[in-house]
């Protein structure tokens, strides 16, 4: 009975990342566009663009680290490895491409807290309304900050759990995307696998660094 009880909260919190995430992607695909420097407009999911766009940019051997002012503003700040992982947005329609972005940045994030065994589901229930306001700002702004989160969360459940191997995808997942993530290594210190944990990174990382081959010499 408490194992479905759990269940069922779990279902709550992933209907409400899904109502969450439709609200903010219609919120700002529908808001004016902004200008950032007085000159050119832009939507205010700017961020996405910026993301989508990149792999664009990839596939036509373009340089991925100009800046490319009728489409988006700002720099492209991440990896050529997570250009690729765009690929399926950047064959969407903003809109659904938005809203599956911001979806699955909430999803990975709740599934990751799913994972943790809180003390009771009130705690539980306290923890998702903590971090509220950080999910709104960060799909506000379609950025990538709690998909990271939820990346970096999942491979310290899996360092504890001893899956050596799922805890190194998870970290360089979110390492090859933002490079900060790389710092979540250090936990491997107090745990045992050490060997194994660097014979896994060696792999993952060679794989994802393959991947982006395309991306780094143009």
């Amino acid at each position: 009975m408490k194992n479905l009880t759990s269940k069922n909260y779990q279902i709550y919190f992933y209907l409400a990342g899904f109502i969450v995430a439709l609200l903010v992607s219609l919120q700002s695909y529908l808001q004016p566009p902004k200008s950032y420097d007085g000159k050119l407009e832009y939507p205010r999911y700017n961020n996405y663009i910026i993301f989508k766009n990149s792999f664009d940019h990839l596939k036509s051997n373009e340089n991925l680290y100009v800046l490319y002012e009728t489409e988006h503003w700002d720099l492209y700040k991440y990896s050529p490895t997570f250009s690729l992982m765009m690929a399926p947005f950047w064959y969407m329609h903003d809109l659904p491409g938005l809203f599956l972005w911001n979806l699955l940045n909430v999803l990975v994030l709740f599934f990751a807290l799913a994972k943790i065994e809180f003390p009771s589901q009130k705690m539980k229930l306290l923890a998702h309304l903590f971090i509220l306001p950080e999910i709104f700002t960060s799909m506000q702004n379609s950025q990538s900050n709690i998909l990271i989160a939820g990346l970096m969360i999942l491979g310290f459940i899996y360092i504890k759990k001893g899956d050596v191997f799922k805890a190194c995808l998870f970290i360089l997942v979110a390492t090859f995307i933002k490079p900060f993530a790389l710092a979540a290594f250090v936990v491997f210190i107090f745990f045992p696998g050490k060997l194994k944990m660097i014979g896994y990174s060696a792999l993952v990382s060679v794989v994802l660094f393959f991947t982006a081959c395309r991306g780094l010499f143009f």
